[in-house]
């Protein structure tokens, strides 16, 4: 099967490098055209928190690979990984199903999958074969989430924060805080940081929002700063391509601040200012690591079902393989019947019956040429040795495979 991955994650890159190499959606959509437009049959970009991936359908993985690394030019080689054929299939399986983020089962990257397939639709870069992919895996983590009820368990990237925070802070209650962004993860954040019983929440946003729909006082975005050195913990998380806080005023007691978003929302330099202890998303790995432990068990029961469904999509790959060169060498039968036929039928004088006598004949003499290797990749059960027929046939008849 032609399909691959390639990109960076959190297992290999880090936050700032993650950053670099994030697509805003316009720049999806120009890396998508120009994929495309380089003859790169089908492809869908995945661009979180956490990765920066690109999945492709190919006729041919060996030209089309490096097309897609150009895009990742200037980046350490051990730092991008790529998978192809049935290793890359697990990993669109095993990141759908939050198996690969840092907080294992979380439920965010379900919809940001099919946030990035349905973006591919609509640029018409998502067909036959990503679509068949894409969907088995988003119904795959579905029943995952459905059956071990592992997103349950409150560990997403949002709960982890928090209790971050708690744990630097020794308790949250009766606290201050400032949330920056009031999208999935900051209602989130909301959620747990009023579990801790935190005392004042203030939400900046770009967008206005309303008071009714958050248990928070609403500030307009523009005093955001002024607020800062107000409160003890900020949270940011926002889809803004570049930092939205720069520089403020160093408070008078102790600010925590935790930048969620990737491209990071809060410039480096920040924690430099007295008073202002700045983290980011990876700072949660290692109590991330502490608390995935509960979830393990339930990891491997998911694995599983992600094995026999990946082997279920394989058979699919094959018979489609398979059925496509068995297609095209019963076309190419066809067309050298009809042009030999033309041939005779301008060099010899025919009459109806003589005709109709050759036409078939020669047509069951190409037939039966083709039928004994039609019917051993019909039988073969072993997958990888019909692959290899599969390939074999269209190399020698010049066949592009599926």
């Amino acid at each position: 099967m032609n399909v691959a991955v390639i990109g960076v994650s959190h297992q290999s890159a880090s936050a700032e490098l993650r950053e670099l190499l994030s697509f805003t959606n316009s720049q999806k959509i120009a890396a998508t055209t120009a994929l495309l437009d380089a003859g790169v049959a089908e492809c869908v970009i995945l661009s979180t928190c956490n990765r920066s991936e690109i999945y492709v359908a190919s006729h041919n993985l060996d030209a089309d690979i490096p097309k897609v690394l150009e895009l990742y030019e200037n980046v350490s080689a051990n730092t991008i990984f790529t998978h192809r054929g049935l290793d890359a299939l697990t990993h669109l399986f095993m990141v759908t199903a939050g198996l690969d983020s840092i907080v294992i089962g979380e439920d965010q990257i379900l919809g940001q999958v099919k946030e990035a397939h349905l973006a591919a639709l609509e640029l018409g870069a998502s067909k036959k074969i990503l679509n068949k992919c894409f969907r088995e895996a988003i119904t795959t983590a579905k029943n995952i989430k459905a059956t071990t009820k592992i997103s349950e368990l409150p560990l997403s990237i949002a709960y982890i924060g928090v209790k971050f925070l708690k744990e630097k802070l020794g308790s949250l209650k009766d606290k201050t805080a400032l949330l920056i962004g009031a999208g999935e993860m900051n209602q989130l954040v909301l959620k747990y940081l009023t579990a801790e019983k935190i005392g004042t929440v203030f939400i900046a946003n770009r967008s206005p929002i309303q008071n009714d729909d958050y248990p928070a006082i609403i500030i307009p975005f523009a005093d955001r700063y002024a607020k800062i050195p107000e409160v003890d913990v900020v949270i940011s998380c926002t889809a803004s391509p570049h930092v939205i806080i720069e520089s403020f005023a160093a408070p008078t007691g102790e600010v925590y601040i935790l930048d969620l978003a990737i491209p990071r929302d809060i410039a480096p330099i920040i924690g430099e200012i007295p008073g202002v202890s700045l983290y980011n998303i990876d700072d949660l790995q290692e109590i991330a690591n502490r608390n995935n432990a509960s979830r393990t068990e339930l990891s491997q029961i998911a694995i599983a079902t992600i094995e026999d469904d990946i082997a279920t999509l394989a058979e699919w790959f094959s018979r489609i393989s398979a059925d496509a060169t068995l297609r095209a060498l019963n076309d190419m039968c066809h067309v050298i019947h009809s042009d030999t036929m033309r041939y005779l039928n301008r060099k010899l004088d025919l009459d109806l019956k003589e005709h109709k006598l050759i036409d078939q004949m020669l047509l069951s003499s190409l037939k039966r040429l083709i039928r004994e290797p039609i019917l051993k990749i019909k039988q073969e059960t072993n997958p990888v040795q019909q692959a290899e027929y599969i390939k074999l046939l269209s190399e020698l008849f010049s066949i592009p495979l599926e």
